[in-house]
Order: structure tokens, then sequence, then C-alpha cells
């Protein structure tokens, strides 16, 4: 039902025995990093790992895991109709981008680069909002009655 939603889960964990078999099988893309075994629970769970993917035969997954250095991973992704691509052997580029605020010249380029907009947004606008209308037009209602009560006493239930 997620998937049908195009709702993106992903996994990050140290081990993947963490991940339940059951939840492991649902997944589309895979991407694994190095894991290191030295003990034969270890082992097992790169054979595991290993086994999730879609087997390529140019590439021994379960030794390629071990072998992996920074930057490296194997990667199989869901192609067009669904099924997963053969497992590969890739380099996973670090982002482009930066984590803070612009500089007050990066601003400024951007704001002369985009002139149309700047002038579009520049403004201020102070919209009505749907409760100050509905405020408004109960106050303007109760005025009515109010007014029409000594117009037409007996008519809203007063005395007349």
């Amino acid at each position: 039902l997620i998937r049908s939603k195009g709702v993106g889960v992903y996994y990050v964990t140290q081990s993947p025995s963490d991940v339940p078999d059951r939840v492991s099988a649902q997944l589309g893309n895979r991407i694994q990093h190095a894991l290191r075994a030295f003990t034969p629970r270890e082992q097992k769970a790169i054979r595991a790992a290993a086994e999730t993917f879609r087997p390529n035969p140019s590439i021994d997954t379960e030794r390629a895991i071990q072998e992996l250095r920074v930057g490296e991973a194997l990667v199989s992704l869901l192609r067009g109709k669904g099924e997963p691509s053969m497992v590969e052997r890739t380099l996973i580029r670090p982002p482009m981008s930066r984590v803070g605020p612009l500089t007050a010249d990066e601003r400024k380029k951007f704001i002369e680069a985009d002139r149309d907009n700047v002038k579009k947004y520049a403004k201020g606008l102070d919209r009505e909002s749907a409760h100050e209308r509905l405020q408004d037009r109960s106050t303007m209602l109760g005025q009515l009655k109010h007014s029409a009560k000594k117009v037409f006493p007996g008519l809203f239930g007063g005395k007349g």
C-alpha cells in the first residue's frame, strides 16, 4: 500500500540482520556500503546481505561487500517496470550542497539575476483571511438582527 502512494522509506543500519526478513524482502532500492566480518555470525550476515541483491555474473557480491572502500557501494535500483537491476559496484558522489545560509554577496547575486520575481514578490500583501470575513459577516448579521428588532419588535420573538 505504501509503495503505491510513492512513499519512500530508507533503513540505515550497521548490520543487515537488524532489518527483519519480511521488511527486507519489500525493499526496492538497495545501497550497501562495506561490511567487515570477523565472527561466524557477521560472515553469515554478509552472506545474507549479498543474497538480497539480484545477482550480476561479473561480481562476487559477498566478496565485494567486504572489499568496498570509502565512497564505494553496491547498488541495485528498481527499473522502469519495477524489476530490480543487477547489482553494480559504484562510487557514491558526495553532496555538492552545503548546510547554512547564503552570504550577503550570494544573496545579492541571486536577487539581481531574478529581477522579475523580485518585483513580483517584493510588495507585501495584507489579504483578508476567511476567519476575518466570517467574523465581519457574523458581526454584520448581529447588527442587522438588532436593528430589525427595533423596526419589527414582534417579528424576532420580542414582545410587540
